[in-house]
């Protein structure tokens, strides 16, 4: 028998035993060698290998074996003295469509009964010692194209001391083994005799994370470049009811090194030197978490955007959504409801810190990458329990820039209600690394800028206000087209400010913009700079051909901006402007530009106090006063603006460009009012030139032909001031109504008057009168000129008296068909004259002794006989007769004979005059004068008939005589032209009469024939 046992025996076993296992398993099975010692009553197998059905290895053990307590089993107490397990290798497998190998071990079961809540039976077992030596698991899980190889090898156990008939005599337990990888993993546990209670401690050292990263990359596109973890924790596991309890206290885990690289990445974008959590408790059956204290060194952030978005988040996000949608295959009635929420994990932990350089930020969507990193981060944070929504949870930090600045925020969040109070102070915070986000809507660089401050979040109720002060300081902004400075400030103070959301209104006590400086410039093609710049939006895509859509109601009106600002005060402005069209470029700028700007409100009518004083130019001052409302849905404005003696010599290519000539000495002043209101622009301008002279005529195209500079001397005054009133009123939504070309349209009209009606210019300003004061009508013959026109002069000498660059060209003008016959009646009086005052003084009189009519008379039968000899004697005949003594007491006169008048007297002396001066011509003469022919007197006589028959001829009077002298006298051209002359001396001397005027300021121009005026011409 006893050898029987010991060969016979397992020579049974051993074959029948594999069988049975080969059943079981529903693998290939095969024994070594099977011992048994019936003393001992112990037994051993050795050599066992089980194999996958395609020859791979499952299981294999190189020695199992069992020794029963002899006397303790006989009794009917199952006593296991020692239990051991050697060499065991254990082949896992998670194939690629998530099976396992050890999960299709054996035939195929029918569906288990549905658990009870009975607790399982247990049977009496004693056990002294159960022990695993060298065992090695081969765990190999296939993830697509990555596989994760882990071994874990050296593992050794040992339980000691199991007794079911004391339950409450736990066993020890402990279990060791090493990870190849990296790592080793220790636990020390005690087992309840009914195995219902196992707790201990369980410690994984140095564990290599890396391995892991096929299975994570299967889930999502992430891979574990390196990491290594150490856990310490006390467990517990209770089974109970069916379920069991797993729960880690005093769990403290530590994990180095760790480094996160997103597929298709080289460089890590997660990373950090060391993440300790210490005083953990999870509760895997309750999906209960306090992670204790969590502690992360070394932490940095690595995040990027392209056209996609930020990477690696919007990839890790895709996957993640992925994960999550249901299959396509599977209709909505078939997929499992969602779970509730008791089944999401409840979250805590007591502290939270990080430090570490912290993030790092790229974006290579635009034109110029964005390059944000931090120096440092430090975070910390209290307890927080994200069950309980109403906990507060305290938050500090601070994160150092590089390249200088600082943010410290300090606070707390309520997260499960959505709540925050937090203040931020930041400190020099760099501007210019997020400049490039700028030009997709501008050409533009923001090459520098800084801002401080000190701010405030609070958020509660799906609304929240940010409130404080911030500073902006150092900004310069560049013009990429022209690589120039654009807009450029020292600081911009924002006090008392409060942004609310989500209303979006925002006040602002007061904003203090000190030194900012504006380049405003035009290219040499005309374009403003500041309109360049602005990029148009991406055009849409073309349509498509789908049918429209019926049209949507009318969304409600957007909300005006509702803006308030107590006050904007601005200090040491200056804005420059540089015309490039003009060469050499005009450049003028206005600088010390300081006021202020009181209660712009963009929800009231009220408007905003404008108070702004500046200069322009050199040295000009500007002032504006006024009110302006331009935030509101009427804006409205009314503004003064006063500008004194502005330097235009800088204007130079404006002045050369468009009128011609250019500037050489001369200032501009300006006294201006804006009226705005909605859409209505009312302005009234006055400008006034003072001192203003112009160079030498130079050509230019764009010139006007108009008479530039005889406006200007039109328009100067005494003082050398040019005052002009240039009003501009219109409809600004009226697309014909321009403001530049409405103030080029009024000098233009301007220069246009000057040039046709200049003196209606002057007599509008200087009592009255039109284009009538550009002449002086002169009566035929004659040198002055009428009163009526006298009073003309009048208004023209004030004018020119204060307009000291006026000149005046007076051209004298002559009418032979008006002027002759009066020139002729002239002559002849001072030829009467001249023979009156000779025969006046041989009477013994003064030369300038008044000419008595007696001597008139006889001068002009003088000139008369001289003149007509013939007739003369002819009619000195008939006055010999005429002076006989009548035949009868009463005579009675001849038909045709006058009857006496007052004037017989005078003819009876002339009737002597006649016989005197008619002596010397009684004998023929020899060589008779020609002489135009007589006027005929009445009943003209011939010159050959007797002196018997004057008596018939009636005496001829001294009108006759004049009449038929006129006729004798010739005007020739030259004294039409001195008479022309005359007349514009005359009117010269008119015009410099009085004081203020200087004789080369009136000036005689050529004669000529036209009229009978004088007309002036100003210069």
């Amino acid at each position: 028998m006893v050898l029987f046992s010991y060969f016979g025996l397992p020579a049974i076993i051993r074959p029948r035993a594999a069988e049975e296992l080969s059943r079981m398993l529903a693998r290939p099975v095969s024994i070594e060698a099977v011992r048994v010692n019936p003393f001992r009553l112990s037994a051993s197998v050795e050599g066992v290998a089980v194999t996958e059905t395609d020859g791979s290895p499952l299981l294999s053990v190189r020695e199992a074996s069992a020794n029963l307590g002899l006397w303790a089993t006989l009794l009917g107490k199952p006593h296991l003295q020692d239990v051991s397990l050697e060499g065991i290798s254990l082949y896992v497998l998670r194939r690629d469509d998530g099976t396992l190998n050890l999960t299709q071990l054996g035939p195929a079961r029918p569906p288990a009964a549905e658990a009870t809540d009975a607790s399982p039976f247990v049977p009496y077992l004693r056990l002294d010692r159960a022990a695993l030596r060298d065992a090695t698991i081969h765990v190999r899980s296939e993830h697509g194209e990555e596989t994760l190889a882990l071994r874990l090898s050296e593992l050794n156990a040992e339980l000691r001391g199991l007794d079911a008939a004391h339950p409450q005599a736990n066993a020890p337990f402990l279990l060791s083994a090493k990870v190849e990888s990296g790592g080793r993993i220790d636990l020390r546990a005690d087992v309840s005799p009914t195995l219902a209670h196992l707790s201990g401690t369980l410690t994984v050292s140095d564990a290599n994370l890396a391995v892991l990263s096929p299975v994570i990359a299967s889930v999502v596109p992430l891979t574990l470049r390196s990491g290594a973890t150490t856990l310490e924790t006390d467990f517990r596991v209770t089974r109970a009811n069916a379920q069991t309890h797993v729960v880690l206290e005093k769990a403290n885990l530590q994990l180095s090194n760790v480094q996160w690289v997103a597929k298709g990445d080289a460089e890590p974008f997660l990373a950090w030197t060391s993440l300790a959590s210490t005083d953990g408790t999870v509760d895997l059956s309750m999906r209960h978490a306090n992670m204790g204290n969590i502690a992360m060194q070394g932490f940095t952030l690595a995040l990027q955007r392209d056209a996609s978005g930020l990477q690696p988040i919007t990839r890790l996000q895709s996957a993640l959504a992925g994960l999550a949608a249901p299959p396509a295959a599977v209709s909505p009635a078939a997929t499992a409801p969602a779970p509730s929420t008791d089944s999401a994990w409840k979250i805590a932990f007591t502290a939270l810190e990080v430090d570490g350089p912290g993030v790092q930020f790229r974006d290579g969507t635009g034109t110029r990458g964005v390059d944000v990193s931090t120096e440092s981060v430090r975070v910390r944070a209290g307890a927080l329990n994200l069950s309980a929504v109403e906990q507060a949870w305290p938050i500090e930090g601070s994160v150092a820039m590089r390249g200088g600045g600082a943010i410290r925020v300090a606070g707390e969040l309520k997260p499960g209600i959505q709540q925050a109070d937090v203040a931020a102070e930041l400190v020099d915070v760099p501007l210019a690394p997020w400049g490039p986000y700028l030009e997709p809507f501008a050409d533009l660089w923001l090459a520098a800028g800084r801002t401080s401050g000190s701010l405030r979040l609070t958020w509660k109720d799906r609304a929240g206000a940010l409130t404080g002060k911030t500073s902006v300081s150092e900004v310069s902004v560049v013009d990429n087209q022209a690589n120039a400075p654009l807009v450029s400030w020292k600081q911009l103070d924002l006090d008392d400010l409060a942004f609310e959301l989500p209303s979006l209104r925002s006040r602002i006590g007061e904003i203090r913009w000190i030194e900012p400086r504006v380049n405003a410039a035009v290219s040499r093609e005309g374009r403003l700079n500041f309109a360049a710049l602005l990029k148009s939006a991406p055009s849409s895509a073309a349509p498509s051909a789908k049918p429209e859509a019926l049209p949507a109601a009318p969304s409600a009106p957007a909300s005006p901006l509702a803006l308030a600002v107590g006050r904007l005060r601005i200090e040491g402005a200056r804005l420059t402007f540089s015309d490039g069209m003009m060469q050499p470029a005009v450049t003028v700028a206005l600088s010390q530009l300081s006021g202020t700007i009181e209660r712009i409100d963009s929800t009231s009518s009220a408007p905003a106090k404008v108070q702004l004083e500046g200069r322009l130019g050199a040295d000009a001052p500007l002032r504006i006063r006024g009110d302006v409302q331009a935030l509101g849905a009427s804006p409205s404005a009314d503004l003064r603006l006063d500008l004194s003696r502005m330097d235009l010599v800088p204007l130079t290519p404006y002045s050369v460009r468009y009128t011609g000539y250019g500037v050489e000495r001369g200032n501009l002043s300006v006294e201006s009012r804006v009226r705005f209101a909605r859409t209505t622009l009312d302005t009234t301008n006055r400008l006034t030139l003072e001192r203003l002279n112009l160079g030498a005529r130079q050509p230019s195209p764009q010139a006007t032909n108009l008479p530039v500079p005889l406006a200007l001397a039109l328009l100067t005054d005494s003082r050398g001031r040019l005052i002009l009133d240039l009003p501009v009123a219109g409809r600004l939504d009226d697309p014909a109504f321009h403001i530049g070309p409405t103030v080029a349209r009024t000098l233009v009209g301007l220069l246009t008057k000057v040039a046709t009606s200049p003196f209606a210019l002057l007599g509008a300003a200087f009592g009255g009168g039109g284009d009538e004061l550009a002449f002086q009508i002169f009566e035929g013959g004659k040198s002055q000129p009428r009163e009526t026109e006298v009073k003309k002069l009048a208004i023209l000498h004030r004018a020119l008296a204060d307009r000291p660059a006026l000149r005046v060209e007076l051209t004298g003008q002559f009418d032979p068909a008006i002027d002759r016959a009066p020139l002729r009646e002239r002559e002849l009086a001072r030829r009467i004259a001249v023979v009156a005052r000779r025969l006046q003084t041989a009477t013994g009189l003064p030369e300038d002794a008044p000419i008595e009519p007696a001597t008139e008379v006889a001068a002009l039968a003088a000139l008369f006989a001289e003149s007509f000899p013939d007739v003369v004697a002819a009619q000195a005949a008939a006055a010999a007769a005429l002076s006989a003594p009548p035949p009868s007491p009463t005579p009675v006169p001849e038909a045709g004979a006058s009857a006496p008048t007052a004037d017989a007297g005078r003819d009876r002396l002339l009737a002597r005059l006649l016989r005197l001066l008619a002596e010397p011509f009684r004998r023929p003469a020899t060589a008779a004068k020609s002489t135009p022919a007589p006027v005929a007197a009445p009943n003209p006589v011939p010159l050959n008939e007797s002196v018997a028959a004057a008596p018939k001829i009636p005496p001829i009077t001294p009108e006759q005589m004049a009449e038929q002298l006129l006729a004798t006298v010739e005007i020739d051209d030259a004294a039409l032209q001195d008479l022309a002359r005359a007349r514009a001396d005359a009117v010269r001397e008119r015009l410099l009469q009085g004081t203020g005027l200087v004789p080369e300021r009136v000036i005689i121009g050529p004669i000529r024939a036209g009229g009978t005026r004088v007309e002036l011409s100003l210069k």
